[in-house]
């Protein structure tokens, strides 16, 4: 199909969706938008779409030009910026723009797009896992993005001064892998088993630090996905076992029972 059939099949799908409200022509042109194989004019139209959706698409196609990539990195949408942060053909002086972007989501996949990680930089270390030392994990672990940290959180070097930092974060998925970090000192975790609900006990109980205390008292919790992984976990002794073998949940009894069998 040349250029100008690509323009003049674009228009079509525009006025029947316009007036028609036609789902099939508008699937074709989100279909159109993220062809690689688009030609760039037809692009450049579809860059100046008022819906989202379709900008989105444009957003990511590897073949969208440099220039279209530049005006689409100041759209209002910000699924739209995240969209072109993520593109590895995204070249880095557009990147640069994105770094300084209002939305630390669009900032966080800029500094995981390859084109423009500095090797040096230790958010990109974090994201590589490459060695990042303690003064760089503590100001990394107040980054105003909750997914740097996470990372944090997951990262087996933290010390316990983070995991005090990240103990009291806002949101959860932070909080699920300090109780999940085998670094995590017990007290922590028990704070975790008092206070927390139960996504949070339940990492506790994946934790294969977690003390026989601890454990214990997991194994009588009143969900089933908890009481498993207390029989999973390997430290889970075999007086927490024998009780578990006995549970009134079919798939922990079983999981408890294999893991007697392995001790």
């Amino acid at each position: 199909m040349s250029i100008k059939e690509f323009i003049n099949l674009y228009l079509i799908l525009e006025e029947r969706i316009e007036d028609e409200k036609d789902e099939n022509s508008y699937t074709h042109m989100m279909s159109v938008a993220e062809n690689p194989n688009t030609p760039k004019e037809t692009l450049e139209l579809l860059s100046k779409n008022k819906d989202p959706s379709i900008r989105i698409r444009v957003a990511k196609n590897p073949n969208t030009p440099k220039k279209i990539l530049k005006v689409l990195a100041k759209d209002e949408n910000w699924h739209i910026r995240v969209s072109i942060a993520k593109n590895l053909k995204t070249p880095k002086e557009i990147l640069e723009i994105l770094a300084k972007d209002e939305d630390s989501d669009v900032r966080l996949f800029v500094a995981e797009n390859p084109n423009y990680q500095d090797p040096e930089s230790a958010l990109t270390r974090l994201l590589n896992n490459k060695e990042v030392s303690k003064e760089e994990l503590i100001e990394l672990a107040k980054n105003e993005n909750w997914k740097v940290r996470a990372l944090v959180a997951r990262n087996p070097n933290i010390s316990k001064k983070i995991i005090e930092i990240l103990k009291y974060d806002e949101e959860p998925e932070v909080h699920e892998y300090i109780a999940r970090n085998p670094n995590t000192p017990k007290e922590t975790l028990e704070f975790f088993v008092k206070v927390g609900d139960a996504e949070l006990r339940d990492s506790v109980a994946e934790n294969p630090s977690a003390s026989e205390e601890i454990l214990e008292l997991l194994s009588k919790d009143e969900y089933n996905h908890i009481r498993m992984h207390v029989a999973q976990n390997p430290n889970t002794s075999k007086k927490i076992l024998k009780i578990l073998s006995k549970d009134k949940n079919f798939s922990v009894r079983s999981i408890a029972n294999q893991a007697l069998k392995g001790n």
